[in-house]
């Protein structure tokens, strides 16, 4: 093969591993960030997340039950941050694995309801009919499991999430076999060994897109379906860019180990 074409040839090569270095990148900081339940819950717990929903369900349930006309005191005890949190938890975990995704308040309803007869029982609250009752207890239950659940949306996205996760997992490997035969094609076949260039590339990409970002996307009023909904999906966001900036430095530095351990050998 004429040499010019071998050298041409060649960086092609390291241009497309370059992209799928970038890529496999990019699908593994998922994996290990917004694709892993562990690491949103995490998140949530770092970021107050618990106690501001737990704050928001109250405040929500209390203009309902000033609208009933019972007083907030029905609202005392009625779940616990523990018992939310937990429930919040579990949510994310099926969510993820692909599994029923179902709130249980049945111990929300049971304090609510004993809590609406202990009031009624000491105040003299006239009970225009029993059903109304039970559809203000139905709005409190739908309330608390809304929240968790951002109104279903999340539930929507059940499936899709799982089925990125799949085919990320898959894509993966599909990658990182075609860098390595991308590798083996130039350093068999085209006798070219420039893999320090691979990582170099591979960074500018990574900064680049860091850069673009952060400079098109105006975080501070990125809103995403809630205040607090949106103050977690900065801190990832915020948090992914800073590991893909790690990620591109450790590329520069193992780009230049290997140019000078090609200058090394070439010396010798």
């Amino acid at each position: 093969m004429n040499k010019k074409l071998k050298i041409i040839g060649s960086y092609f090569l390291l241009f497309i591993e370059s992209i799928l270095l970038f890529i496999i990148t990019m699908l593994i900081v998922s994996k290990f960030t917004v694709l892993n339940n562990n690491y949103v819950k995490n998140n949530l717990e770092k970021n107050g997340y618990y106690k501001d929903l737990y704050d928001e369900i109250i405040t929500e349930m209390s203009y309902y039950t000033n609208q009933s006309g019972f007083e907030d005191s029905i609202l005392e005890n009625i779940f616990t941050l523990g018992e939310l949190k937990y429930e919040t938890n579990k949510f994310i975990e099926n969510t993820y694995k692909g599994k029923s995704l179902t709130i249980d308040d049945s111990k929300m309803r049971e304090r609510l309801t004993n809590n609406i007869n202990e009031y009624i029982k000491n105040s003299g609250f006239k009970i225009v009919d029993q059903k109304e009752i039970n559809k203000f207890i139905d709005t409190m239950s739908e309330t608390y499991k809304d929240e968790i659940t951002l109104m279903g949306y999340a539930s929507k996205g059940a499936n899709i999430l799982t089925k990125i996760t799949s085919y990320s997992n898959r894509l993966i490997i599909v990658i990182f076999v075609a860098i390595i035969i991308l590798i083996l094609l130039n350093h068999i076949v085209l006798k070219r060994k420039e893999s320090g260039i691979v990582f170099f590339t591979a960074s500018f990409i990574i900064l680049f897109c860091n850069y673009y970002f952060r400079n098109n996307i105006d975080l501070n009023n990125l809103f995403v379906y809630s205040n607090l909904v949106s103050k977690i999906a900065k801190y990832m966001i915020n948090n992914i860019l800073s590991i893909s900036i790690i990620i591109s430095i450790v590329y520069i530095v193992l780009g230049l180990i290997l140019c000078i351990i090609k200058k090394i050998k070439k010396s010798y």
